[in-house]
């Protein structure tokens, strides 16, 4: 049983150290544990540690892989991915992790603040979305993605740039395989920790995000739309939005939920940049390659039944024609 709120966030107080880190104050609780901002001792980098509860350790060796993973996936997109810069355990057996925060806040603190606007979502969704495509490139998944796990920075040109943390978590988190229910509340509920479940908790972070409350499934098939909150926003997002809770109107990937918010800020009127580009088909579903027995085709050339190739070898006749012709020409000058 994970403790309540109360117990976990009295753990560490301000001043508190935690491995090489001095706790600021606690931030959020989430499936991981207990999160706290905190800085590092020799250079003050901000960061976020997560105490994970040792219900949700396995073995050292499933740790390690963890820290591994979530480490590894970093050097995938450094742009959009938070580096891990320390991990550990307490002495009661526990471990932790710490990941850096470029301007010491995330996504969720800003929210305690104000919700965000259209296009300061889709500043922030880049990024996220960006993170995604690389590690799900990798079979790389998240599990329990919220504004927690969202780093918040600003860039030169003033917009929000967002960096995700704990990607990997779902290593960590196990659940039963779905049953054979009908689409609606429980099915979300019962995904496995993959690409669809990713999602699902994307569309739970933009709801957030836009409507500054908490997404409450309350049971029913039809999901709490942003229009229902914000009705200044008009319904132009709430399309998007919803397809990605119900799990037969999911996109794709996550650059294909990028893309659906872009468009639907544009046709609201607001001033958006790109949708950012898919991953390449076969990250995720491996496309065979054709076989061939034309060996310029398999060294990377071009196969003779492609147009290319086909106009290629009538050139190549076509020269061979006109060679030929003057060959016959400069022998019969010469003979005669």
């Amino acid at each position: 049983m994970v403790p309540p709120r109360e117990a976990l966030f009295c753990e560490f107080k301000p001043g508190d150290t935690i491995g090489d880190f001095v706790v600021r104050g606690a931030t959020a609780e989430t499936r991981l544990g207990s999160q706290y901002a905190a800085v590092r001792k020799r250079d003050d980098v901000a960061a976020a540690v997560w105490v994970v509860p040792s219900h949700l350790l396995g073995s050292a060796d499933a740790w390690d892989k963890f820290v591994a993973t979530t480490t590894g996936i970093w050097q995938q997109d450094r742009q959009h991915i938070a580096p891990v810069v320390g991990s550990g355990a307490l002495p009661d057996g526990r471990r932790w992790i710490a990941y850096a925060l470029a301007e010491g806040r995330t996504l969720g603190q800003l929210l305690e603040e104000h919700p965000l606007e259209p296009a300061e979502l889709l500043s922030t969704l880049r990024g996220v979305c960006r993170a995604l495509e690389a590690a799900h490139r990798q079979r790389v998944f998240h599990g329990d993605l919220n504004p927690a796990n969202v780093c918040i920075s600003s860039g030169q040109d003033g917009r929000m740039r967002a960096k995700l943390l704990g990607l990997g978590t779902a290593a960590l988190l196990s659940e039963e395989p779905p049953t054979a229910a009908p689409l609606g509340a429980a099915t979300r509920e019962s995904l496995p920790f993959g690409n669809s479940r990713d999602l699902r908790d994307l569309g739970k972070l933009c709801f957030e995000a836009l409507c500054g409350q908490a997404y409450e499934d309350d049971g029913s098939d039809e999901p709490p739309r942003v229009s229902d909150v914000r009705p200044e926003l008009g319904p132009h997002f709430d399309e998007p939005v919803h397809s990605l809770f119900v799990v037969a109107e999911q996109p794709v990937s996550a650059a294909d939920a990028h893309s659906r918010m872009v468009k639907a800020a544009r046709e609201a009127g607001y001033e958006v940049g790109s949708a950012i580009p898919a991953a390449p088909r076969n990250s995720l579903e491996p496309v065979p390659v054709p076989r061939t027995s034309n060996r310029g085709a398999a060294a990377g050339g071009p196969s003779l039944n492609t147009p290319a190739a086909k106009e290629s070898s009538s050139v190549g006749r076509l020269l061979l024609a006109i060679a030929l012709v003057v060959l016959i020409v400069v022998l019969w000058k010469t003979r005669s």
